[in-house]
């Protein structure tokens, strides 16, 4: 119950001018009026109590949506688990072997695969975020491979053939540019470097660090899929709070770019002292000339020292 109170006092004098001004007989010659007003809005809200709702199931309450120009969105947010052991996929492998002399390793904790070709002839990228972030839509030419569904699930591990490593190839080779040190506060590049003897059309990546150690400025593109001028699609979409980057670079066209450079460039700060401050590759995918599925070498997260 709630309500509002206004008064209103109104006093209004008419009087013959100069004889109204007179001391004592002004008053024969004036005519006094007085009005008051009171207002009241009163506002009352019963509360009714209902029956509990039942809420429909987020399988059933979520769908997901798109337009003819857009081949694929982002799954519903309310999904289970978004990111699945690399055990359960038959995609791209990482090997043990080691690395170029120089440049620090990366982890293989999980793999993301290209998923099953569509009826359409589309084969689009399974790319696991693993934040139940929205994906990000790219040109029809390359937004089967920059495609990031936040749901790598199971059938992945029965997908065909296609979307499997070619047996034989030579491995994308990933590897950390870095300093081995810095002090608090401090702002330092961190390039993600790829060495592929095989063209290379397009990849995705999800990166991990501590939030409580590590700031993320910026994400920049490379140089390497742009090699011989070609035109690249960069899409990156952070989480600084988790400590989360998903990241998908692909060049237009057919042809695919063969050698070592840069794919991207991290610019981070450092927030506290520690002995070792780490950076994670947490999933990968390359995808060559046909969108195949090229095989993958890395290990080891990318360390370095902050210093009080």
């Amino acid at each position: 119950l709630m309500g509002l109170l206004r008064d209103d006092d109104t006093r209004t004098a008419t009087k013959v001018p100069l004889l109204g001004d007179i001391p004592g007989i002004g008053r024969l010659f004036t005519s006094q009026f007085n009005d008051a007003k009171k207002t009241e809005v009163v506002l009352l809200i019963t509360p009714h109590v209902v029956r509990n709702l039942n809420r429909p199931d987020a399988g059933i309450a979520s769908i997901w949506s798109g337009t003819d120009a857009v081949l694929r969105v982002a799954q519903p947010l309310a999904r289970g688990p978004l990111v699945a052991d690399a055990a359960t996929h038959a995609g791209a492998t990482i090997s043990d072997a080691p690395v170029a002399a120089g440049a620090s390793a990366m982890p293989a904790e999980r793999v993301a695969v290209a998923g099953p070709a569509r009826s359409d002839g589309v084969s689009g990228m399974k790319f696991a975020i693993g934040l139940g972030g929205r994906g990000v839509a790219a040109p029809a030419s390359v937004a089967p491979a920059l495609a990031m569904a936040a749901d790598a699930g199971p059938e992945a591990a029965g997908a065909p053939a296609s979307t499997r490593p070619a047996p034989g190839l030579p491995p994308v080779r990933y590897s950390w540019k870095g300093p081995e040190a810095i002090r608090v506060g401090e702002t330092f590049d961190l390039v993600v470097r790829a060495d592929s003897s095989q063209p290379l059309n397009s990849t995705s990546l999800q990166l991990r660090f501590d939030p409580a150690q590590l700031e993320l400025v910026s994400v920049d593109e490379g140089s390497l899929l742009k090699g011989g001028g070609g035109r690249t699609v960069f899409r990156q979409r952070a989480y600084p709070a988790g400590g989360r980057i998903a990241v998908g670079v692909a060049r237009e066209g057919e042809e695919g770019v063969a050698g070592a450079g840069d794919l991207l460039s991290l610019k981070l700060k450092a927030r506290m002292p520690v002995a070792a401050a780490e950076v994670h590759l947490m999933s990968v995918a390359p995808i060559g000339p046909g969108k195949a599925v090229l095989p993958v070498q890395a290990s080891g997260p990318f360390k370095v020292q902050v210093a009080p």
